[in-house]
């Protein structure tokens, strides 16, 4: 299939198992410059005539496509690699409906509506505790000892190796488990940015599975 990629839209390059960030400086009929692919500060710079496997993002999907090195240059003084536009791109599993198992303790507090202010939230003192089941860019499933009732709002914190996210979620589905609640929560009112931090990170788990599995 054919997609029209944007100027600065965000890639990654995956080089040897590894993902490297990366984003789209430049496009003409037949190439694309790309900033230097980076990982936890560590630029690499992949040799001419070399194939590299690209992942595209956009609000609804992720895209993957093979591009070759054409070489190096610089704009600016700034180094880029030059790579051939793709000629065909392939669709990936929409973003927010990848789902993964995860095993996650956290801790959440719950909203109340403002009576003085239709519409707006107060959040409340009282911490309490759960263990996501299972996560994806559009929720998660949680467990926990807490009475929730049906659309009931919480402020959930997410601890990821590298940083902690703090997402709104409303309650669409309870049961009762052995003593405890298992909720099926979706994240409300969440802001691009934070739901690509979450979909990067459900990636990368999903990457580091496959390693374990070959």
């Amino acid at each position: 299939m054919k997609i029209e990629l944007k100027l600065n839209a965000r890639i990654e390059i995956q080089v040897e198992e590894e993902m490297y960030k990366s984003n789209i400086q430049n496009i003409t009929k037949d190439k694309m410059l790309v900033s230097l692919p980076v990982k936890d500060g560590v630029y690499i710079t992949p040799s001419r005539g070399d194939i590299l496997e690209v992942f595209y993002y956009d609000d609804q999907y992720r895209y993957k496509f093979s591009s070759k090195v054409i070489g190096r240059v610089s704009e600016n003084k700034i180094p880029m690699l030059s790579i051939e536009y793709p000629s065909d791109v392939e669709r990936v599993q929409r973003r927010e409906f990848v789902r993964i198992n995860v095993m996650y303790d956290i801790q959440y507090t719950k909203l109340e509506a403002r009576h003085d202010r239709p519409g707006s939230y107060v959040e409340l003192e009282q911490i309490y505790e759960g263990t996501i089941l299972d996560l994806s860019g559009g929720g998660f499933r949680l467990s926990s000892k807490t009475v929730l009732s049906l659309k009931d709002l919480i402020i959930a914190k997410l601890n990821f190796s590298d940083n902690q996210i703090k997402v709104m979620g409303e309650v669409v589905r309870v049961d009762h488990v052995d003593n405890k609640y298992i909720y099926g929560v979706n994240l409300i009112n969440v802001e691009e940015s934070t739901r690509d931090k979450i979909i990067h990170h459900i990636f990368e788990i999903m990457r580091k599975q496959k390693r374990t599995m070959l």
